[in-house]
């Protein structure tokens, strides 16, 4: 597929980069050291005009100089400048996207009122810039959202800024009500375009560069009824797919509030397509602590106080991008045991684990550890990782040795031989009278999966207080996202589980009894 050139704005890249990786980051520097006034608004005027520049060529030059006049001490100011470390990774990914051509489907799922829709406006507003003789599209799922977008795009467009940086690109018609925008010239179909999904599209235009999809779903009451969501793919697919030009690309921002969505099928759609950048960011980091703690944003404590009031499968999805099946979950906390601490004052009849390792792509090598009090066993810990081999394999080899795992066994199905050889290697020094056994799953995984569910509900006990950021929160999360219903994108952790009950099972029914000959009247 040959790349549109741009006539209008013709930088070669190695000119582009010049700006973006020498001059522009030599002048901050300059700036931040420079004591002398005089010189300093010598810089500023350099450093500005640069940026004017360079601006319809690189995203975040775009952005610093939209803001360049703007009070850095207010909140509701410098939108990209308090923002830029929470969402440097999406602005960078946009910029990668038209600048680098690297990729054709864009997919963005960020808690509420971080910034991701606003990023797309101003993103909107550069592409209609560089290219004004081109029509795009963006939809939503109602009009006075759609609306919102055409009047964020309008402020943009009108300012002093926006016309500096795109001389070439001027405002010369607008339609309010159809939420239409023309620049350079007036022609049958507009710049830009904004459409609600259910509204016509027919005959209105086309996409040229970019299809943009912005929250589909209306809300909860929507994502809960899997007919209503059936009929909003087919108006995604026939609506607005089916608008876009050869070589349009895609850019899809959502909640992802369920396994049936438009924003989740979109991603598994493309879960193995390299040309596909997948950006998902809960509202907490690994420690536990908010990703969106700038002027204007988020407290830990503040989604903390979300958290302990909303219902955790809602707080899942909206704040930490986990979407689920509420009708058809095999396991919910509810149905499971749960412990603080392991029995005190009595050993376990057997530590063991089971381990189930990876196919290509993004699977995950699930091992829990299980210890065993009678007719109960306590998982204790878990390695719960998607890396490759030679991370995952020290990583369980690890796990075995911190709780002196007497029996384990990995699954053969998936290349687990040489994984399990090689972690048996590790680990030989430290355990060698551990019992070390491979086996191929000939059943049904699905049918084992729900078959020994009961088994896992009735003799497994699991962590109260584990983080969910954590191998074993992530494992947990997994766990209590599995539906019966509908198609499971992971399923690593419930099948790991099913293989440990089987195991159990079967050892506790070749169990061989001793008994007395004189207590049987023998």
């Amino acid at each position: 597929m040959l790349k549109k050139k741009n006539n209008l704005y013709p930088m070669e890249l190695v000119d582009i980069e010049k700006f973006t990786k020498h001059i522009i980051p030599m002048l901050e520097t300059e700036l931040s050291n420079c004591t002398d006034n005089n010189k300093l608004l010598e810089l500023i005027n350099i450093y500005k005009e640069s940026l004017r520049q360079i601006a319809p060529y690189d995203f975040i030059s775009y952005n610093k100089y939209i803001e360049f006049h703007e009070d850095w001490n207010s909140d509701q100011k410098c939108f990209y400048g308090h923002r830029r470390n929470a969402l440097g990774e999406l602005f960078e990914a946009m910029n990668d996207m038209e600048i680098y051509d690297k990729y054709d489907v864009l997919i963005i799922t960020m808690p509420p009122r971080v910034g991701k829709s606003m990023a797309g406006i101003r993103f909107l507003s550069w592409i209609i810039g560089r290219w004004p003789e081109y029509t795009q599209l963006a939809t939503s799922y109602s009009d006075a959202i759609t609306m919102s977008f055409y009047n964020g795009v309008m402020e943009i467009i009108q300012s002093d800024e926006y016309k500096e940086m795109f001389p070439e690109s001027p405002l010369v018609n607008q339609n309010a009500k159809r939420e239409e925008i023309w620049l350079r010239k007036t022609k049958r179909y507009p710049t830009i375009m904004f459409v609600p999904i259910d509204g016509s599209m027919t005959g209105r235009g086309e996409a040229n560069n970019y299809l943009y999809c912005d929250d589909l779903v209306s809300g909860i009451e929507e994502a809960l009824n899997k007919g209503r969501l059936d009929k909003l793919w087919e108006k995604y697919t026939i609506n607005a797919k089916q608008r876009k030009k050869d070589g349009c690309k895609e850019i899809h921002i959502a909640t992802p509030w369920s396994v049936h969505d438009v924003i989740t099928k979109v991603k598994n759609a493309n879960s193995e397509n390299v040309r596909c950048k997948i950006l998902k960011m809960s509202c907490y980091n690994e420690k536990e602590e908010s990703n969106f703690d700038y002027l204007g944003g988020f407290t830990t404590q503040y989604y903390k106080e979300i958290e302990r009031t909303m219902d955790k499968l809602t707080f899942n999805a909206l704040y930490k991008q986990e979407p689920v099946e509420r009708d058809g979950l095999l396991y919910t906390e509810d149905s499971l045991n749960w412990y603080d601490e392991l029995p005190k004052d009595e050993l376990p009849d057997t530590v063991l684990a089971i381990c189930d390792s990876k196919n290509l792509g993004s699977d995950s090598v699930s091992c829990p550890i299980g210890y065993v009090y009678d007719d109960k066993v306590y998982i204790e810990d878990v390695m719960f990782d998607n890396g490759l081999p030679n991370v995952t394999k020290p990583m369980v080899a690890d796990k075995l040795i911190r709780h002196n795992v007497k029996d384990f066994s990995i699954e053969l199905n998936n290349g687990g031989n040489y994984f399990g050889d090689d972690v048996k290697k590790m680990v030989s020094d430290k355990l060698p009278d551990m019992k070390f056994s491979m086996f191929f799953s000939t059943s049904n995984k699905d049918v084992r999966i729900i078959t020994y569910s009961d088994f896992v509900k009735n003799h497994f006990v699991f962590k109260k207080n584990y983080k969910p950021n954590s191998q074993y929160g992530k494992f947990m999360t997994e766990m209590l996202s599995y539906t019966q219903l509908g198609k499971n994108v992971h399923d690593d952790a419930v099948d790991s589980l099913s293989m440990m009950a089987a195991k159990i099972d079967n050892m506790k029914t070749n169990k061989i009894t001793i008994l007395n000959r004189k207590d049987l009247g023998i």
